[in-house]
């Protein structure tokens, strides 16, 4: 029996159905609310547990047990911020799996088509071309086996700068399995679309039909099988259209495009799989520094059966092996809740503030510039952390312009994405690229911020700006503080789509800082003033609100905070955004708190 067999790529079972209150409950709230299917899979596990959840829009809600908070967002477990930034260098991941012994396809890293055929005619077989970085299957050519081919394919994908990946190509079934480095806990071959005749209904109905079923599936209710020219192109292949009659349980594959989001079909395989290959998943995510939790992308070679190991993922689907059109479903959801939850800590209740300074200190007396070596421009937050690493003793190994390698000993070390490090989680990293969510968060606990309002075009702009009577700082519905940009008026210049919708944040007028802050301790205000020093009252102030807005993030470990002290008087402060990022903004003046304290926490001292 060969691998095709054991997995073929039609399968004639019934598919799954899910009629019960909870699964179309699901349902509707996707198609009427538009929530996220992976954030429903984890907010039903808890509340089924006992939790209480809120939602702040259609992606993030926030899980309460026991004292306890926990971020749901999206298909995200535990993935760390560190671990998503390595397994995003596919080459890097690589070398992590070789490195420990694990099965990967051969290859190379190419800098040109020359470079990309050497090793082609080196391993001597057909190649797959990819990019180094990305996803989904972007800029991939799979099965080339000319020159000319191998040169196509590498012009193909549109950033070269840092190398193409040429691999020889493995005929074979490919898996997705969710694991961490002690257990799988699903693991899903996706289908490419398929139909089975009854001897009167044309192809289309047929299409039509089963469209309905997965209007009934949770992971399938807003994806349907598209009838378009993609799909009138691989029927033509097969000498046959829209209007053919299929005989009773002929089946035909109706599109050759295999993602669910493009009509195909999760067919749930654990408990089908050889304890090897489930195995390899596990070994795989021990593999990569700071991985606990991810999506392993795995293929059975159709010739010895032997699993490799193609790619590794972050934020991987957990709803297909919740909700498979084949197979039997596993509650991913309860295993990602219960270990998010075990994450969880009952908050602390030691609050302390930052000390103003008797003058301001220039942030740039705390870098020496050794940052310059590994390619890190300065001063800012990131060169200031490599200094304060190698001060104490790290050598520091900055492996892209995010991802850094701090080290002790062989066995002692530490990765930083950014100035993230593995503390950090997946969920929190990417909730600070929403700044209108984390506004929502802020708000639900009682965390003053300025008035804000959603605008489209510079018309709107500017009469929200005549309104407000001050300027704006102008956010991307999916960007974060960090991407703000200032709008005093309309001969401004912007770099923003005008076309798309904006979150405009009124500037209130007063004193602007900048707070490093704990879940525990304001470490340290910085500030754009040269002279600007803080009253005992205003720091303590600028503090509290900082600390209460750090903590209102589940999970958060530190952050940014921008505060500002309005002018008018007995007015409360408010907390402007919130990032984890390198770049100081000009907020280059240490006011009160300690740099040295703050850096001590960034760096997981």
């Amino acid at each position: 029996m060969t691998i095709f067999d054991r997995f073929p790529p039609i399968v004639a079972d019934e598919p799954n159905t899910y009629e019960d209150p909870e699964s179309q409950s699901i349902v509707s709230q996707q198609l009427d609310r538009g929530r996220s299917i992976g954030t429903l899979v984890t907010s039903r596990a808890a509340e089924r547990d006992g939790a209480s959840v809120e939602w702040h829009g259609v992606y993030t809600a926030i899980a309460k047990k026991a004292g306890r908070r926990v971020l749901l967002r999206g298909h995200m477990c535990t993935d760390t911020a560190t671990s998503g930034q390595i397994v995003r260098d596919k080459y890097l991941t690589k070398q992590f799996l070789q490195d420990a012994g694990l099965s990967t396809p051969r290859g190379g890293l190419a800098s040109t088509p020359e470079e990309a055929e050497a090793i082609r005619a080196e391993l001597g077989s057909s190649v797959v071309v990819k990019p180094r970085f990305g996803g989904q299957g972007k800029g991939v050519t799979v099965n080339v086996q000319s020159a000319s081919e191998v040169r196509d394919a590498f012009f193909a994908i549109e950033v070269r700068k840092q190398g193409v990946i040429i691999e020889e190509y493995i005929d074979g079934v490919e898996f997705r399995l969710l694991a961490t480095p002690d257990e799988c806990f699903g693991a899903v071959r996706r289908l490419l679309p398929h139909v089975a005749g009854n001897g009167t209904s044309t192809i289309e109905e047929l299409i039509s039909e089963k469209n309905d079923v997965r209007k009934r599936n949770p992971n399938n209710c807003r994806l349907p099988i598209p009838v378009d020219d993609t799909t009138e192109k691989h029927l033509h292949r097969q000498g046959l259209t829209l209007e053919s009659i299929l005989a009773t349980d002929e089946r035909i594959i109706v599109r050759n495009v295999g993602g669910i989001s493009s009509g195909g079909e999760a067919s749930e395989c654990l408990d089908l799989l050889d304890r090897s290959v489930t195995t390899l998943a596990c070994d795989a995510m021990a593999a990569i520094p700071t991985m606990e939790w991810g999506g392993a992308d795995i293929l059975l070679s159709a010739g010895s059966g032997t699993p490799y190991i193609l790619e590794l993922n972050t934020n991987a689907a957990i709803s297909n092996s919740t909700y498979p059109v084949y197979g039997e479903p596993k509650d991913v959801g309860r295993v990602a809740w219960t270990r998010m939850l075990a994450e969880s800590s009952v908050e602390k209740q030691e609050r302390q503030g930052a000390a103003p300074l008797a003058s301001p200190t220039a942030v740039e007396e705390g870098w020496d510039e050794s940052g310059l070596e590994h390619g890190v421009q300065g001063p800012n937050l990131r060169a200031l952390l490599v200094t304060h690493l190698e001060k104490n003793g790290w050598l520091v190994d900055v492996k892209s312009d995010r991802l850094m390698r701090a080290s002790r000993t062989p066995h002692h070390e530490k990765w930083f994405n950014g100035v993230m490090d593995e503390r950090f989680p997946a969920r929190v990293s990417s909730l600070l690229r929403r700044h209108h969510t984390v506004r929502s968060i802020l708000r639900d606990a009682d965390v003053r911020v300025p008035r804000a309002s959603q605008v489209i075009g510079i018309e709107q702009i500017e009469a929200y700006r005549e309104r407000s009577k001050v300027g704006l700082a102008l956010v991307p519905r999916e960007m974060g503080w960090a991407g703000h940009q200032r709008y005093m008026g309309a001969q401004a210049e912007l770099s923003l789509d005008m076309r798309s919708r904006l979150l405009a944040q009124r500037i209130v007028s007063g004193a602007h800082v900048r707070a490093l802050c704990s879940r525990t301790r304001c470490l340290a205000v910085l500030s754009r003033d040269p002279s600007y020093i803080p009253t005992t009252e205003q720091a303590h102030r600028v503090s509290m609100a900082a600390l209460d807005a750090v903590r209102a993030t589940p999970g958060l470990q530190w952050a940014e905070v921008d505060v500002v002290i309005p002018e008018a008087l007995g007015s409360a402060v408010q907390v402007e955004g919130m990032s984890v990022q390198r770049n100081l903004a000009g907020f280059n003046y240490l006011c009160a708190g300690s740099l040295e304290l703050a850096l001590d926490t960034i760096a997981g001292f």
